[in-house]
């Protein structure tokens, strides 16, 4: 509803209440909102609950946001984001449609998207910390800005790789048994009490 409002009052020069939402929009607190990322991952929700009423609404409240994110940056084109996404979700609702036909038919290919999918989430946390820190070192050790970014993107890869394949699943495994040890021990407790009273 915020980007739509956003979107509505920026286009009829509404200057009044579209000043106040952008305001609103760059203050720390609304950020805690998840203003910026919580249209991604309720979009992201929605297809994985194949919940067809819901996407299109976050879809387009989601455009606006990116719409509002490119202009910020003016040296590109405000149109090269928006097609890298909107072919991106293309992609997720194409192999949405085929991932039964995948897990049947080629099954290998369905262990190399599961790897892939399970890189997301480090590299999701990692990218931009990390890999404009390493792109900004390299470029003070003397690299053009090309290979600055080819040497970040290789290090936050192999970054991201090493804590998805060896260190998430290994903590993964001591957390549940913990977590697991943990639940029994209340439950062994509730027990207790139960037979007590």
């Amino acid at each position: 509803m915020f980007w739509i409002l956003r979107l509505t009052f920026s286009l009829f020069y509404v200057h009044g209440l579209s000043e106040i939402l952008l305001k609103l929009e760059f203050s720390k607190a609304f950020q805690v909102t998840l203003l910026y990322h919580g249209l991604y991952f309720a979009l992201g929700a929605a297809f994985f609950k194949r919940d067809w009423h819901w996407a299109p609404i976050f879809l387009i409240g989601a455009f606006i946001e990116l719409h509002f994110r490119a202009q910020q940056f003016s040296q590109y084109s405000p149109a090269t984001p928006m097609v890298v996404w909107v072919s991106s979700i293309a992609f997720i609702l194409f192999s949405i449609n085929i991932n039964n036909l995948i897990h049947n038919k080629t099954p290998w290919l369905a262990i190399i998207a599961r790897r892939l999918g399970m890189l997301t989430y480090p590299l999701y946390l990692i990218h931009n910390e990390i890999g404009v820190f390493v792109e900004k070192k390299g470029s003070s050790f003397g690299l053009d800005d090309r290979t600055a970014f080819a040497v970040s993107f290789v290090g936050v890869i192999l970054l991201g790789s090493a804590i998805a394949f060896a260190y998430e699943q290994k903590m993964q495994i001591v957390f549940k048994k913990a977590l697991g040890a943990l639940l029994k021990r209340v439950q062994d407790v509730r027990n207790a009490r139960a037979r007590a009273a």
